[in-house]
């Protein structure tokens, strides 16, 4: 059962030194002030940033704001993400392999009826737009904060366009994200 007051903001996959995450962690005290909110990362634990991610988070004092776990069983995940109302990926480089790839985090956070907060630079942001399923941003601290508290506000409304986008749009596969993305190049 997925709570129908969803405080928290996930991020899901591998920290990268372009993922944005820089930009989100010293908004956590003011957000978790105004909304409750923690951010949750969840991936692996053995990668640089991910240690220098972590490192920044004590050093700054972000620990009661920032929940981290290890990559997780699907059934885990599930139950470690149905408390967010918003996942991330705020990629931070136009030459990130990401801005030509379909994040798999995108899925995820969509099968969770999930919004998504993510910058220009990513894919499939034509059809995230398109269908209000989230919000396309530049990455900036201040965009990042009014998106976060206007994807608050308004998940119910979110949550119900991705469910129609669902059932608009059952039939697409992975090679139909790939198809979107290569068209945009």
């Amino acid at each position: 059962v997925i709570s129908t007051k969803r405080t928290n903001i996930c991020f899901l996959g591998q920290v990268r030194a372009d993922s944005g995450l820089d930009l989100i962690l010293p908004l956590l005290p003011e957000l978790h002030r105004d909304i409750g909110a923690k951010l949750k990362i969840i991936g692996p634990y053995s990668t640089v940033e991910r240690t220098r991610i972590e490192k920044t988070v004590k050093s700054l004092g972000l620990k009661p704001f920032v929940e981290l776990y290890d990559f997780l069983p699907l059934d885990e995940v599930q139950e470690v993400m149905k408390d967010c109302f918003c996942g991330i990926n705020l990629i931070t480089t136009a030459e990130s392999y990401s801005s030509f790839a379909v994040p798999g985090k995108f899925i995820q956070y969509l099968q969770m009826k999930i919004p998504i907060l993510a910058t220009q630079n990513n894919g499939i942001v034509e059809v995230i737009e398109e269908n209000n399923l989230g919000i396309i941003i530049e990455p900036s601290a201040s965009l990042i904060l009014s998106s976060l508290l206007n994807l608050y506000k308004d998940q119910k409304n979110y949550m119900r366009n991705i469910i129609k986008y669902a059932k608009d749009h059952p039939y697409l596969s992975i090679k139909d994200y790939l198809k979107m993305v290569e068209d945009r190049k």
